[in-house]
């Protein structure tokens, strides 16, 4: 059996949610996809099998994205961190990042990069 790649993605608002979950289940290849409404959430269920983290920056509860990186660095995380936000990033918080898509985002652009990620493979 082939190993699935975990994805995180962390997207309090509900329409851009459900529009991206619709189009993660029908695109992204042996993947599953946790989705989270807050940072704290997350964390709470992250694990280090986790390879792609994607994340809004305004999120519910009291963390935002970037906080979130900044979090799971501290943590030692290794796997892939992809910003999807409205507000742009600090220049001294953009090395947490990958990749970052800012809204209004190709969603397109989105899926390929979370596809690009081949399973177990580092940055």
């Amino acid at each position: 059996m082939k190993d699935r790649r975990i994805v995180v993605y962390v997207e309090d608002d509900p329409s851009v949610a459900g529009m991206l979950l619709i189009q993660f289940a029908k695109q992204l290849v042996d993947t599953s996809v946790r989705h989270f409404t807050s940072a704290e959430a997350a964390l709470e269920c992250f694990n280090k099998k986790t390879e792609v983290v994607v994340t809004d920056n305004t999120l519910v509860g009291k963390m935002t994205g970037i906080e979130l990186a900044e979090e799971l660095k501290k943590r030692a995380y290794d796997g892939r961190i992809i910003y999807t936000g409205g507000q742009k990033v600090p220049d001294n918080k953009i090395n947490l990042f990958n990749r970052i898509f800012m809204k209004p985002y190709n969603l397109i652009s989105l899926i390929s990069e979370i596809n690009g990620c081949e399973i177990g493979a580092q940055r």
